[in-house]
């Protein structure tokens, strides 16, 4: 019939069962965007509240009408589209920020108990607890004044004594939770790598105090990135570090760690020990008489100094790069992958220090992340992974790019998309937990960005910080959906993402 309305035959699948619909083909007219189908998918659902959702359509997201992508794709009209359809990533929601005492320059979070480590200029890495998952948990934190009580850190790890203090440019979190301590590696600006043990804050106490557990010794240059493996389920622990002076660097810290975990337990059994005179009375509380001539036994001595840290040289030095090394990652325990300011993305043998792979072409590089689907767990990477398939990175570039890269791939079919939407430098980058498609990004620019690289366009901007530089961001909560980000207004901002499953 003329002036009939152009028809496309739709199927949809629902990739979150409760959400799932008959999968019989529709007619469709072909005008219609996201917003209509999702109409239409509610429609068909008929839920208590509405449920916004996305749709992929070729394993892109669908950003234009069913007309223009069918066009695009040069696809015929009587063929049945699949679209596949999921809840709408909300706009994510500020719910707590936190004022620091210098710039905030690195970020780490561990799932498994939510904790979170910042490393600022003034050289003082700080753990605070988990972040609140909205912002009504988070007025539940506030005191009647309405301040912050979620501020204040379990543990700070300062320089030793005497120590100059160096700007900290890298912190990760190493290892499984412990009871009542964490282990955190922190790399600075004058290339010192240090390994320490905090003793967290008892509830109502003050900030619990951090041991130098181990030096790592080697780095020439400003430390700028470590990541840490194999420690949530394995025994051992190691780090990969990168610096200016163009090296990576593999340590191995378990036994550090066992021994500074040996000798807070000595310590804390001499705090435990109460003395007692010759009857047997108890001097630990002063107002127990003593009988007469009973002697009285010397008071206990002072608790032991702390063990000088074990200075650790490396197991492996990684060497191929010309220029400082931005991002370290484990795809594995058994593959390590870095890139640099050289324009290039190596991955490396961690068994044999050789270099397998190399992607290279890129601008200079300040930031690198790995798919959630290749990296695994503990604070920075490492843990489980794809030793054989693709191995999906995102790099992060000085004129705004972030560039997706299969690693493996030969460097003419490498390139996977270009993500074009920061106006500045990229200084952090790291895909999601919960999703291997959800990126974060960070900028120069003052902004955050939430990606899911199977579009072109960012789901979501925040410019909280404002026009101050963010210089490090990463994802938090023991769910994984919190976004932490920190940067050049000295300020720990929390954004909490609605919770839904890609």
């Amino acid at each position: 019939m003329a002036g009939a309305e152009e028809q496309v035959i739709v199927r949809f699948v629902s990739e979150v069962d409760e959400y799932a619909v008959n999968d019989e083909p529709l007619e469709l007219p072909a005008r219609l965007t996201r917003y209509g189908l999702s109409e239409l998918v509610n429609h068909l659902l008929r839920p208590a509240r509405p449920v916004p959702f996305d749709f992929l359509a070729g394993g892109e997201l669908l950003r234009t009408s069913l007309r223009k992508f069918m066009q695009l794709r040069a696809l015929s009209g009587e063929a049945t589209l699949e679209l596949r359809y999921f809840p709408l990533v909300g706009e994510p929601e500020l719910t707590s920020q936190q004022e620091q005492p210098d710039w905030i320059s690195a970020l780490s979070s561990r799932l498994a108990d939510g904790l979170v480590v910042t490393g600022c200029y003034d050289g003082v890495a700080r753990v605070f607890a988990p972040p609140a998952a909205s912002a009504a948990a988070q007025a539940l934190a506030a005191n009647e004044d309405g301040h912050d009580q979620t501020g204040s850190a379990l543990c700070e790890l300062a320089p030793p004594a005497g120590a100059a203090a160096s700007a900290i440019k890298a912190a990760t979190i190493i290892g499984a939770p412990r009871e009542g301590a964490v282990f955190v590696a922190v790399g600075a600006l004058d290339g010192s790598l240090r390994l320490w043990r905090g003793r967290l804050r008892a509830e109502g106490g003050a900030a619990g105090v951090g041991v130098c557990a181990g030096v790592c010794v080697g780095h020439d240059g400003s430390v700028e990135a470590i990541a840490a493996a194999g420690s949530d389920e394995s025994e051992d622990a190691w780090l990969a570090s990168g610096s200016h002076d163009g090296a990576v660097r593999l340590w191995s810290v378990a036994a550090a760690m066992d021994a500074a975990d040996a000798a807070d337990a000595t310590a804390a059994d001499l705090a435990a020990a109460t003395p007692v005179d010759e009857g047997g009375d108890s001097l630990g509380g002063g107002k127990a008489k003593r009988r007469k001539g009973a002697a009285v036994a010397p008071p206990p001595p002072p608790p032991p100094p702390p063990p000088p840290a074990e200075r650790l040289a490396p197991r492996s030095i990684l060497r191929g790069h010309s220029q400082a090394v931005t991002g370290v990652a484990w795809a594995g325990i058994s593959l390590v992958v870095s890139a640099s300011m050289d324009g290039t993305v190596r991955s490396w043998d961690a068994a044999t220090a050789q270099s397998s792979h190399t992607v290279g072409g890129l601008k200079g590089v300040q930031a690198l992340a790995l798919s959630s689907d290749v990296r695994g767990g503990g604070g920075g990477g490492g843990g489980g992974g794809d030793a054989t398939g693709a191995l999906l990175a995102a790099t992060g570039h000085d004129n705004g790019l972030v560039q997706l890269w299969d690693a493996r791939a030969r460097p003419s079919e490498a390139a996977a998309a270009r993500l074009l939407s920061h106006t500045r430098w990229v200084s952090a980058l790291a895909f999601a937990p919960a999703s291997p498609y959800r990126l974060l990004s960070a900028s120069h620019d003052g902004c955050l960005k939430v990606w899911d690289i199977r579009g072109k366009l960012p789901l979501h901007t925040l410019g909280a910080h404002g026009a101050a530089k963010v210089l490090c961001a990463a994802w938090g909560g023991k769910d994984g959906r919190a976004i932490l980000s920190g940067g050049a207004d000295c300020r720990l901002l929390v954004h909490a993402t609605a919770h839904t499953e890609q």
